[in-house]
């Protein structure tokens, strides 16, 4: 039995960093989560010093779904404040370096309110950053942006946002995407954990139980930092290393390996994977990939087998803890949205109950390592 699929076209891969080649179109960069600092995540991460004035709603929000509402019947008698920036959220956190940066908040004031202003503070170092509503429209979401310095690197920072009695603090006040923007940095695309071919519905592959044979010819362009990449059965889950660090560049070359299948694959997906973090494999440049070919090993005697560790996770969406199982021994990793490596345990193999109470609301990538041999799957946390 033999398969071959052609792939046409080319993968352009980019790099976890940046896009790759293209210099043109440099624009500023939020270096604040969006998740956290537009709310998007609905206000986790969000402490409220005075929750009868200070709330994360969907009441109304300058983008997405959430923002910060603001709202007292009477003048501020003291600062009330909203707090964002936490070890136990740790994309809440702040790190930028010593600098001058655009700052940016959106703000809706309510008709009817009596407040004229409202202030950020960065922590450790207090920094205050006041933003005046002397011009600004009431009923109607208005973007505000200064420029902001930082005299020393903030690490691990947070933000206050504070009502005054200095700014009146009658009324409601709405406010949203709030943003630093690192200038002059060259745009970065948004990318996945992985980029990702995959089969269409009608060309499926079914294999019978077995062990098989895959070869597949690669071209790596001159330059390219992409060190590796994965093909992948879906169903049942089956994944292949293929190590590029050695293979010659600017001519096609021919790779080979094994996969056993301890069980049949019934039309299932056949994808190849590149993770977009260089940690794992990625980086910039073109790869190229053609005549893939799957077919039933010659087997007379023990041969070496190439068969990624499976794994199984739920519940999936997650909130609380979710439990892993695996079939071998091996390493686990959580990786968060941005490339972190949020959690890393080790495992006897079997069920392994992990805490995912402390991961914010996201997909996240959960990489197993057994004996040289990688699974990569996607988790939801709710």
């Amino acid at each position: 039995m033999t398969y071959k699929i052609f792939l046409i076209g080319l993968l352009t891969l980019q790099m976890w960093t940046g896009i790759a080649g293209k210099k043109a179109n440099t624009v500023l960069v939020n270096v604040l989560d969006p998740q956290y600092y537009g709310m998007e995540n609905g206000g986790t991460g969000w402490y409220f010093y005075n929750q009868t004035f200070w709330s994360v709603t969907s009441e109304k929000a300058g983008s997405g779904t959430y923002c910060l509402k603001y709202t007292n019947a009477a003048t501020a008698a003291a600062t009330y404040k909203a707090l964002i920036g936490s070890a136990s959220n740790l994309g809440s956190l702040i790190n930028i370096k010593a600098g001058t940066y655009t700052m940016k908040i959106k703000v809706y004031i309510d008709p009817a309110a009596e407040i004229t202003g409202v202030a950020t503070v960065f922590r450790p170092a207090f920094q205050n950053v006041s933003w005046s509503f002397a011009s600004v429209a009431k009923g109607e979401w208005v973007e505000l942006s200064q420029q902001v310095t930082f005299a020393a690197d903030l690490v691990d920072g947070s933000m206050l946002v504070q009502m005054a009695t200095t700014y009146g603090g009658k009324g409601t006040l709405y406010v949203d995407d709030i943003t630093i923007m690192d200038a002059g940095t060259v745009a970065r695309a948004p990318l996945p954990l992985v980029s990702e071919i995959k089969t269409v519905d009608t060309a499926r592959i079914s294999l019978s139980a077995d062990t098989y044979d895959i070869s597949l010819k690669v071209f790596v362009a001159s330059g390219s930092t992409i060190n590796s990449f994965y093909t992948a059965l879906a169903e049942p889950c089956t994944v292949v290393k293929w190590d590029l660090s050695q293979v010659a560049r600017d001519a096609w070359v021919t790779l080979t390996a094994k996969f056993q299948l301890d069980i049949a694959a019934d039309s299932s997906v056949f994808m190849i994977q590149i993770p977009n973090n260089p940690e794992f494999g990625g980086g910039t440049g073109l790869l190229y990939v053609d005549d893939v070919h799957i077919q039933n090993a010659v087997v007379d005697r023990v041969v070496a087998v190439n068969s990624a560790p499976r794994v199984l996770i739920y519940p999936n969406p997650a909130s609380g803890f979710c439990t892993i199982e695996t079939d071998v021994p091996c390493h686990i990793q959580i990786i968060s949205p941005a490339g972190a490596v949020c959690k890393s345990e080790n495992s006897t193999g079997g069920k392994f109950l992990v805490s995912v109470k402390d991961l914010a609301h996201g997909i996240y990538m959960v990489k197993l390592n057994s004996a040289g041999l990688s699974t990569i799957s996607k988790l939801q946390i709710k």
